[in-house]
């Protein structure tokens, strides 16, 4: 094999090196990481949190919660949450939480659900189908947004916010529409 042959094979290598590389930085930095226009989810964060119920269980009465807004929830022992799908990411630790809030939009629109800690967040809709991402961004070093979800909902339907696998009882949440 001469010179010539190996060259595209060591540039595709350093081109894989790079974006691997590229790929870490990416979730692993700052709130001044992020790719996407944080600005209101980052100034959501300094806001005060509103009060918001949490259920370990479906509850048909419940009401849904605000947008634009952080929202304080206080999650439940993970084996005592019934899910409506069951969550792709569940915590498997005793010590790890979990819970349920109803989400209902005016709009049909792209939203992000934006957590302040690690916690998985699902959407599924209350015929229990779930409901796809379609754009996911975190940054592990970012004190005030540690993730972004974006789920696509339509208006006037009722859906299930579903967090998961959660280290910590209370936390917050920012349900915003995307621009």
């Amino acid at each position: 094999m001469n010179v010539r042959s190996c060259l595209p094979i060591a540039i595709v290598v350093s081109l894989l090196s790079a974006c691997a590389g590229q790929d870490k930085r990416a979730m692993e930095g700052g709130c001044e990481d992020y790719r996407m226009d944080m600005r209101r989810e980052l100034s959501l964060a300094d806001s005060p949190a509103i009060p918001t119920l949490t259920y370990n269980h479906i509850n048909e009465g419940a009401s849904s919660v605000s947008i634009n807004a952080k929202l304080d929830v206080a999650l439940y022992p993970s084996d005592e949450v019934q899910f409506l799908v069951e969550p792709e990411k569940r915590g498997k630790k005793a010590d790890e939480y979990a819970g349920l809030v109803k989400v209902r939009v005016s709009h049909d629109w792209n939203y992000r659900f934006s957590t302040v800690i690690p916690v998985w967040v699902e959407i599924a809709s209350a015929d229990g189908r779930r409901v796809k991402t379609n754009k996911f961004e975190m940054q592990a070093q970012c004190k005030k947004v540690f993730k972004s979800a974006v789920f696509p909902l339509k208006a006037n339907t009722d859906y299930w916010l579903q967090m998961s696998a959660s280290r910590d009882k209370d936390t917050a949440i920012i349900i915003t529409p995307e621009l």
